[in-house]
C-alpha cells in the first residue's frame, strides 16, 4: 500500500468506521488502535514511500511512518485543519478494508 493511501485511511478511519465491513465496527478503534495498526503494516513492509497509486504527491508528514509521534501529529493537523481529509478517498477505502 502506497504510503500516501495509508495516510488516508489512518485518517479516514480516525473520522468514521463507514468504510469498514459492519462486523468490524463495534470495537475500540481509536488513536491507539490505528496507530498500532500502521506500525504492523511498516514491520510487515506492507506500505511504500512515495505517491499514491494515481502518481499524486500528498501529504506525508509521518516521515519515518513507523514513528508514532509522527502518525499523532498527522492526526493533530487534520484535527487543526492545517490538512484535510480526502473524502473522495472512500471509494477507493474498500479495496484496503
Amino acid at each position: 500500500m502506497p504510503v500516501a493511501d495509508a495516510q488516508q485511511l489512518f485518517l479516514l478511519l480516525y473520522c468514521t468506521l463507514d468504510v469498514l465491513p459492519r462486523e468490524m465496527r463495534s470495537g475500540p478503534l481509536g488513536r491507539k488502535e490505528l496507530s498500532q495498526t500502521v506500525s504492523k503494516l511498516a514491520a510487515d513492509g506492507l506500505l511504500q514511500p512515495g505517491a499514491d497509486e494515481e502518481g499524486r504527491k500528498t501529504y506525508q508528514p509521518m516521515g519515518d511512518i513507523s514513528d508514532e509521534n509522527a502518525r499523532e501529529k498527522l492526526i493533530d493537523d487534520l484535527l487543526l485543519q492545517r490538512i484535510e481529509l480526502d473524502w473522495d478517498f472512500i471509494a477507493k477505502a474498500t479495496r484496503f478494508v
